[in-house]
């Protein structure tokens, strides 16, 4: 994603696929997979008084086709959570909205939310879809469990503020980000935190990958030194450490980690490509 351009890389060598332009004004937080397809939520960010309705399309992977699945009542639009034949994402209006997906994308529910600037995506867990939401003016934030099937207030767990940072999950536990240091884990049936951890800094949103929690925080290094950017890795279930791996970079990316290998974006504007045992850069690209 660059300015208004969607970008396709080939990631084994590293070197562009294709590339399009967005419609003007329309921008997008980033791309969703799931399995082969590609969807994105397209918002209007131009001035409110200009700005018109928000979309759901569908991404053709082979060149970058859009195809237009559903417009919002609202100009802004979180990116969405795609679940087999069911869409969730939140709007602007503000609220959250689940769809079925067909040749067009149909409502399912959706459900009245208090902050209308908040747009990190909902994240999916044990049949539940959670929400960061609140007044954050008052100090009366939350983290929101509604049922996946209709949208059913299931419970709220408190929180320090609007979720800075995207939520991830795997079939029982939710992992989030609580202000600006605190990295927690939360079992989604009970919404009893199984685990904290304290961190110096924290750098990119936490990925789930094999059990194990990827996240870029600040290590113990000096400035300067390997370390003082950290790749932590730590178990799911306890928050213990599986295997840090020291950065020379600022990652802001979130880590994309598959086929043995780590893919991060520097604050510098590279992408890298690491080794996921030892560390070591395998590419780089401008």
């Amino acid at each position: 994603i660059e300015g208004g351009s969607l970008v396709a890389l080939q990631i084994a060598a590293g070197a562009e696929a294709w590339r399009i332009s967005l419609p003007d004004g329309l921008r997008t937080r980033g791309l969703v997979a799931d399995g082969s397809r590609l969807f994105a939520c397209l918002s209007d960010e131009r001035p409110f008084t200009e700005a018109e309705r928000g979309q759901l399309v569908q991404v053709a992977p082979a060149d970058g086709r859009l195809t237009p699945l559903w417009e919002a009542d609202a100009p802004l639009l979180s990116q969405p959570l795609i679940l087999g034949d069911r869409v969730y994402l939140r709007t602007s209006k503000p609220e959250l909205v689940a769809l079925r997906l067909g040749a067009k994308a149909a409502l399912a529910w959706r459900a009245p939310l208090v902050s209308s600037g908040a747009l990190q995506a909902p994240c999916a867990c044990a049949g539940r879809v959670f929400i960061s939401d609140g007044d954050a003016m008052h100090g009366q934030t939350y983290l929101a469990a509604y049922d996946q099937a209709d949208g059913r207030l299931c419970g709220k767990m408190p929180t320090e503020g609007i979720l800075a940072q995207p939520m991830a999950a795997n079939d029982a536990v939710l992992l989030y980000q609580d202000g600006r240091r605190t990295l927690g884990a939360l079992d989604a049936a009970s919404l009893k935190v199984l685990w904290k951890r304290e961190l110096e800094r924290i750098y990119s949103a936490a990925v789930i990958h094999a059990g194990r929690v990827h996240v870029l925080a600040r290590g113990s290094a000096a400035k300067g030194k390997p370390g003082y950017y950290t790749l932590l890795r730590l178990d799911l279930n306890s928050g213990e450490s599986r295997g840090d791996l020291p950065l020379l970079e600022r990652v802001i990316i979130p880590p994309l980690v598959a086929d043995g290998r780590i893919h991060l974006g520097t604050e510098a504007g590279e992408l890298l490509c690491l080794e996921e045992e030892n560390g070591a850069v395998l590419w780089r690209l401008p």
